[in-house]
């Protein structure tokens, strides 16, 4: 199996859409900040191309972090969205952090916020060193 991660790209939108809302809708691994609609999810990516990656096996999408920026804050909105259990899990979070932290700057803070059902992105969180903050988490990309 060939890991790909790589940044949003254009042409690949609608189907990081679909994974998306496949994945939003389930919430073991949904996202506070997904959209629920394919059509409205593809309108935020298309906004947060930049700062935003998938991982792609085999030439499939298997997850993706997408961040939208929020300069003045020095704070940009996070969903990691995987179709992963377990160890895979936390090595394709890790890859997708290492690849937008240098787009996104060391000052910029990451805010992630999920259901309580999503176990594994809570504990992946956690041991990057996120600072709690009631039921949202704050990660700065920094190491």
């Amino acid at each position: 199996m060939e890991r790909n991660i790589r940044p949003f790209a254009a042409g690949e939108l609608a189907e990081l859409s679909l994974l998306a809302q496949r994945l939003n809708a389930r919430r073991e691994t949904g996202s506070t900040f997904c959209c629920a609609r394919a059509e409205d999810i593809r309108r935020d990516f298309a906004e947060a191309m930049a700062y935003s990656a998938a991982c792609w096996e085999d030439g499939r999408p298997r997850g993706l972090l997408s961040c939208l920026p929020g300069p003045a804050r020095k704070n940009a909105d996070c969903s990691l969205l995987l179709d992963a259990q377990g160890a895979a899990y936390q090595s394709m979070a890790q890859a997708l952090t290492a690849a937008v932290r240098e787009r996104l700057g060391p000052d910029t803070a990451c805010t992630f916020f999920f259901p309580a059902e999503n176990g594994a992105c809570r504990r992946f969180l956690e041991g990057a060193g996120a600072q709690r903050q009631v039921n949202e988490y704050i990660l700065r990309l920094e190491r």
